[in-house]
């Protein structure tokens, strides 16, 4: 899975922001993550971020409903976890693209190595 910068959604725009603390392997732990839903184009969306990065993840709630249930918790984990392997690849790689740079300088002090 291949992540790239095109979350052009504000978390600020969200619905009852909530924030949670979890332990994902790999990662300087706790991580504060905060979340929220956001409809755009009648479609809700799950917003959610490390707290102090610039960048928002977001998925359409209803896959999060149909792979995690109520876990969104889960979710958070899963694709971190996954966005770590990513990012170690991209490493070795000399963080080839413009915005697998940007990530570096978001996640770099996140991320254990």
């Amino acid at each position: 899975m291949e992540f790239e910068l095109k979350s052009q959604f504000d978390i600020n725009k969200t619905v009852n922001i909530k924030k949670v603390f979890i332990s994902v392997d790999g990662w300087y732990n706790p991580l504060e993550i905060h979340y929220g839903t956001y409809n755009f184009d009648n479609i809700q969306y799950l917003l959610w971020k490390i707290a102090n990065t610039d960048h928002t993840f977001k998925i359409q709630a209803k896959i999060i409903y149909q792979h995690h249930g109520t876990e969104i918790e889960d979710h958070f984990k899963m694709t971190l976890l996954q966005f770590r392997k990513d990012y170690l690849k991209w490493i070795e790689d000399g963080f080839t693209e413009q915005w697998q740079q940007r990530y570096y300088r978001i996640f770099n002090s996140y991320i254990e190595f």
